[in-house]
């Protein structure tokens, strides 16, 4: 191997390392969306969660309201 072939070889290692870097950075920042967007989307999650949980408890507190007032009025007609 000459010189000059040797010369060339480190130069293509260099430009392939700073390829390298540059889409290390772009992976990076691709990662820090993808976690935004995740974090964004668990968060909205458990919102809609706690909201549907919320309905379901009222729902569900207002039908034992209406049978307890349905037993009254028909224990009080017999």
């Amino acid at each position: 191997m000459s010189f000059l072939q040797a010369e060339q070889g480190k130069e293509d290692l260099i430009n392939t390392a700073e390829e390298l870097k540059v889409q290390k950075i772009e992976l990076e920042r691709t990662i820090a969306e993808l976690r935004l967007k995740y974090d964004q989307f668990e968060k909205r999650s458990a919102e809609l969660r706690e909201a549907e949980e919320k309905k379901h408890t009222e729902e569900v507190q207002f039908l034992k309201k209406t049978n307890t007032q349905l037993k009254v009025k028909i224990f009080i007609r017999f």
